[in-house]
């Protein structure tokens, strides 16, 4: 009798566990389960904790943007008003020198590659992918920038007959799907391709801000050295436009999502400029009625 009830009892336990492994959640990356269960299935990318370099993380919170001072003459012109925002990230400091200068030399070495090892920056494989295992290669001497012709000052525009770099042909494809112009009713069942958006950027910064926007100062100096010399890398980039501001960002993702993958993270959000709303509320420090510069 107790070896009777004992095999009943390995049944049930061989029972319990197969029927355990039967409803075992599918793995990420192991394809469609095939137990005749909806399981559902994982992604296979992996998410990514990693806190995003250089930057502080801002807490959601709910604050008056808009002026915080007495509205003396009554004029209600700008009148505040209540708004909540999500928490978001962003840079403890302004981007600076070194951190612009990093974009700059992407693409600088991204054009380079197009020249050296594959037909050129203006035929019609301009989508190539850069390989940067070979672009690690590349010697900046004289002899190669010589070879860069697509990339270099014409001949009339050089000082003392030196072969440089044009940084007005130093230009940034920026590429992304405007969503807000794809989320309108009106555009429903419209092609995909409607909505990428492509536009090239010039990215090297105007240096001659110094002097056209400071008059009555001597400010040759800061013009020649500011974004070329090493003394003032991680002081703010200067001379950089609203349009060039966004394709450093678009870079940014792009740069770190295509780390991500290869990596097999899931890929992150987007780098952006700040929305009024989120520069003021950091601006603020979560204090609603501060004054703020």
């Amino acid at each position: 009798m107790k070896g009777i009830l004992r095999n009943i009892l390995l049944i049930t336990l061989v029972v319990a566990i197969a029927s355990c492994n039967a409803f075992k959640k599918n793995k990420p990356g192991k394809g469609l389960p095939d137990n005749g269960q909806l399981m559902g299935i994982a992604p296979v990318a992996k998410p990514n904790m990693e806190r995003p370099n250089g930057m502080v993380y801002v807490p959601p919170g709910t604050f008056h943007l808009g002026p915080s001072d007495e509205d003396i003459s009554f004029s209600y012109v700008t009148r505040n008003r209540q708004v909540s925002i999500p928490g978001f990230w962003m840079d403890a400091t302004e981007i600076t020198n070194n951190e612009y200068r990093q974009f700059v030399t992407w693409v600088r070495d991204s054009l380079a590659y197009k020249i050296l090892f594959g037909q050129g920056i203006n035929k019609p494989d301009d989508t190539t992918a850069v390989d940067w295992k070979k672009v690690r290669t590349i010697k900046w001497d004289k002899a190669t920038i010589e070879k860069l012709n697509e990339l270099n000052l014409a001949p009339d525009n050089r000082l003392f007959g030196k072969v440089e770099i044009d940084p007005d042909k130093l230009v940034y494809r920026v590429e992304f799907f405007d969503l807000n112009n794809a989320a309108k009713r009106e555009n429903m069942g419209l092609p995909r391709k409607n909505f990428i958006v492509r536009r090239d950027q010039k990215v090297y910064p105007d240096t001659l801000v110094w002097m056209r926007d400071f008059t009555y100062s001597y400010n040759e100096p800061m013009t020649r050295r500011y974004f070329a010399h090493p003394s003032f890398g991680n002081y703010p980039v200067v001379g950089i436009t609203w349009k060039q501001a966004e394709a450093f960002a678009n870079w940014r993702t792009r740069y770190m999502n295509n780390y991500l993958e290869r990596k097999k993270f899931a890929t992150d959000g987007e780098y952006r400029l700040p929305t009024e709303a989120e520069w003021e509320y950091a601006a603020r420090g979560n204090r609603t009625g501060s004054m703020f510069g």
